[in-house]
């Protein structure tokens, strides 16, 4: 695995650790008080996709690549929608990891190197 991907992997490990954190976080109201957050559903759902790539990663199947790609550029524009309509600075880390993860996943190393799996079979 390069080191461009297996960066791109820790870091939407951490990712995934935070959604885990987060969704615990807005299931309390639910089992305390019978409150459902509706952002739970979100968090779930990211938290879900993110995971596929993370642990689809040794597979080297591009779409795994094409969907890390597509999950952290959505992570990215939601990012800066909550930074415009709410001026909530604390979102800037999620969009830098976010870039980040994209521009490691479109190296020219990671393109070969989930490109060769296809190769292969």
């Amino acid at each position: 695995m390069p080191t461009s991907v297996r960066v791109a992997r820790i870091i939407m490990s951490v990712q995934l650790a935070g959604a885990v954190f987060l969704f615990a976080i807005l299931v309390i109201p639910l089992v305390l008080g019978g409150v459902f957050i509706p952002e739970a559903l979100l968090i779930v759902g990211v938290g879900v996709a993110i995971g596929v790539v993370v642990f689809g990663m040794r597979s080297r199947r591009p779409w795994v690549r094409w969907m890390g790609v597509a999950i952290q550029a959505v992570a990215a524009t939601m990012s800066v929608v909550v930074l415009v309509t709410e001026g909530d600075f604390s979102v800037l880390l999620s969009f830098v990891l976010s870039v980040a993860v994209i521009v490691l996943l479109l190296t020219p190393t990671a393109a070969a190197w989930f490109d060769a799996a296809m190769e292969e079979r």
